[in-house]
Formats: structure tokens, C-alpha cells, sequence
């Protein structure tokens, strides 16, 4: 089968739910003859290593190759990729025509060595990349934080009526065995082999209500995970600094809450990555499928 002939099928799978998102062909030739499919959380150029050591020369992510290159809201229907980012103001009439003002995101990212080094090994390699984000995120039973509840031995922990408030924004309440912050946060260092967890909070403080979020955390929807759920603890992939972690730090300097922490985006989506795999196959069972791990990419600074 071809990329085009399998990502068809899992298209057809949705049917009339299929979103006319940003997913689709990033990179590659949709005609090429598939033997072997990888799915990740990004492809990065390990991610690519390990799928061409594997033989498999479809990649399923949920990002594309390209950094800053794809995203919702554009292209990316059956067949297509998404559309180019643009919008850039015109050029003023006494500027070059060839060097616009305020290049789109695309333009730049292009025009980086490492972009034609990137393109050069997924060509050379007769590699596809397929992105799948916002329909994987919508289906239902929530794969991909079920996956990472499940990474963290949470299945059966979940309580249903509090994570029915927090569903809409992609996150579950836990109720684990009552510890201390720093023996929760160690427990989960050491069942996922982390370096670089980040976590703020007393170290005694008790912990035995959990939000969990894979991803990216924006503040309107740190806000939701606390509202009403009595939670003592978040845990998410990431948040940036300037957002909604100042919005945790006074929760916790409150007393509202208990702890916040950061496991890596990465860390939080690999598991994700695993429950499509598993997904994929039982939609494509005769197909080589199986998971990448992008890993944990930072190391703790000795000094």
C-alpha cells in the first residue's frame, strides 16, 4: 500500500467527523510504497534515524517536520498539506521586491542550513511524514492522556465526575495513594526515568488528588483543571513561564493548591505516541507498526 492509499483509510475511519485541520503530508511522496509505519510525538532527526533503522519509512506524528512550518486552521486535507503561513505586510516600493519585509515563519525556517539538511535525509531515506494532531486528539476515550495515565500506573485511579469537568480541555483527576510531594514526584521520576522534572511546592506537602494534562498548558485551561476538581496536585507536559505557571505559583502560595509539576513535553507525549501505535493497529493490522520515543532531551546542569 501506498502513504496515500493507508492515510486514506484512516481518514475514512472518521468519515464526516474528519477535521479539515492541519493535519496531512508534510514531507514526502504520498505515492511511495509504504514498509513500515513509526508514529512519534515530533519527528526529529533521531526520531527519523531510528524509523530508517527500523525500515519504516512512514512517519504518523503529531507534528511536522519543520518547527514553526504547519498548524491548525489550514490545509491539510485528504491528500494535501497544510497551507503555506503568510500575511506579511507588502514591501515598501523602495525595498527589494525579492527580500520582503517581515518574512512569513515558512520563508525562514526554509531558508536555514538545517531545514535543507532535514529535507535532503527524509528525501534520500524516501521518507513521508504524515501529520495527525487534531484528529487523533478528537476521538473518542482520550488516547492520549489515557496513555499517560498510563505510563504513570494511574489506570483505575481515575475519578469519572471531576474529570468530566475537565475533559473539554484534555485532562482526568486522579486519586493516588496519599504521600508526600517529594516521594509522588520521586515515583515519578523514577517509573519514567526522568532527568529534568520541574517541581514546585513544599517536599512534605500531601498529595492525593491529581489533574494530569499531556501537552502544552495555556492559563484558561490551568485555570479549568482547579476549578472545582479539589485537586492538591497538576501535573502537564509544559507551560511557559511567563503564563500559566505564575498563575500555579500563587495557587500554591495561596493554599489552594499543593504542587505543580512539569514532566518535558516530550515525557508527556511519548505515551501518546505508543496508544496510536496500538490504535493504528488494530485499523491496519497486516501494517509494520510501532512507536518512537522522542525521550527526554535535557540533562540537569552539574556545577
Amino acid at each position: 500500500m501506498t502513504a496515500q492509499e493507508i492515510t486514506l483509510q484512516i481518514e475514512e475511519h472518521f468519515g464526516s467527523a474528519w477535521k479539515g485541520s492541519g493535519d496531512g503530508f508534510k514531507a514526502g511522496d504520498p505515492k511511495t510504497a509504504v514498509t513500515g509505519i513509526a508514529t512519534a510525538w515530533t519527528p526529529t532527526f533521531d526520531v527519523l534515524r531510528q524509523a530508517v533503522k527500523a525500515k519504516q519509512n512512514l512517519i504518523i506524528a503529531m507534528h511536522g517536520p519543520y518547527w514553526a512550518t504547519e498548524g491548525g486552521g489550514g490545509g491539510g486535507g485528504r491528500g494535501r498539506t497544510s497551507a503555506r503561513i503568510t500575511g506579511a505586510a507588502p514591501a515598501a516600493a523602495a525595498r527589494p521586491a525579492a527580500r520582503p519585509a517581515n518574512p512569513p515563519p515558512a520563508l525562514v525556517v526554509e531558508s536555514t542550513e538545517l531545514y535543507g539538511d532535514k529535507k535532503k535525509f527524509i528525501q534520500d531515506n524516501g521518507l513521508v511524514i504524515w501529520r495527525f494532531n487534531e484528529n487523533w486528539q478528537s476521538l473518542p476515550g482520550q488516547h492520549r492522556l489515557r496513555g499517560l495515565a498510563a505510563a504513570l500506573g494511574w489506570q483505575g485511579k481515575e475519578d469519572a465526575a471531576a474529570t468530566e469537568l475537565i475533559a473539554p480541555v484534555g485532562g482526568a483527576v486522579y486519586s493516588v495513594p496519599a504521600s508526600s510531594l517529594g516521594d509522588f514526584s520521586g515515583g515519578i521520576k523514577r517509573r519514567r526515568g526522568l532527568r529534568a522534572m520541574r517541581v514546585l511546592g513544599d517536599p512534605s506537602a500531601k498529595i492525593a488528588r491529581v489533574a494530569l494534562r499531556p501537552g502544552y498548558l495555556l492559563t484558561p485551561d490551568a485555570i479549568r483543571l482547579v476549578r472545582n476538581t479539589k485537586v492538591d496536585a497538576v501535573v502537564c507536559g509544559e507551560t511557559c513561564e511567563w503564563e500559566a505557571f505564575p498563575y500555579f505559583e500563587d495557587w500554591v502560595t495561596a493554599g489552594m493548591g499543593k504542587a505543580f509539576i512539569m514532566l518535558g513535553y516530550a515525557v508527556s507525549e511519548d505515551p501518546g505516541a505508543e496508544a496510536m501505535a496500538t490504535w493504528l493497529k488494530q485499523l491496519l493490522p497486516t501494517q509494520n507498526i510501532s512507536a518512537v520515543a522522542c525521550g527526554e532531551p535535557f540533562q540537569v546542569a552539574k556545577v
